[in-house]
């Protein structure tokens, strides 16, 4: 099954040049945000160059099922600059149980998909980012996830509440 996450059938908003922007996750899907604080956002978007920045909701928005019928999980958003900058982000509000693994899996499924369905070398820089609100300053070191998670996508992966487009 083709699946065109530019397609004009899913729900995208309009593109930011904001130099500052969040993005929330509620019980529907993922949206960029102005309103409140930075502290108040699961993820800060600094977009310092002002650059046209489109986000996408991809939970429950791009639907898209197995061969048995079932729904394959994906992550929040997607958000991407032209054909330069391209970026999956997943969004937690957890706190004490394992999350990363799950988080990880969440964005290999959706840039599998992706990458079944575009060339994903179109864009220079691709990165996958994993914020999870209750820990917005993570403190350890997941280097090895982050060289397997490239090896199997060719996206960076990083774990932060904080993205910034290059």
């Amino acid at each position: 099954m083709k699946v065109d996450f530019f397609d004009e059938k899913y729900k995208k908003e309009p593109s930011r040049t904001d130099k500052i922007f969040g993005i929330n996750d509620s019980s529907s899907s993922a949206y960029t945000t102005l309103k409140g604080s930075c502290e108040q956002w699961n993820v800060i978007v600094y977009n310092s160059n002002g650059l046209e920045i489109q986000f996408v909701a991809v939970d429950n928005n791009i639907i898209v099922k197995d061969s048995q019928g079932n729904i394959q999980s994906q992550c929040d958003g997607m958000l991407y600059h032209e054909k330069n900058w391209l970026a999956f982000v997943e969004l937690k509000n957890i706190g004490k149980r394992p999350w990363i693994n799950s988080a990880a899996n969440q964005l290999e499924s959706t840039i599998n998909i992706f990458s079944a369905n575009h060339n994903y070398k179109q864009f220079l820089q691709r990165f996958a980012y994993i914020s999870n609100k209750q820990h917005p300053k993570f403190q350890f070191s997941k280097k090895e996830l982050m060289l397997k998670f490239f090896q199997k996508t060719k996206f960076r992966l990083r774990i932060q509440n904080e993205i910034s487009v290059l």
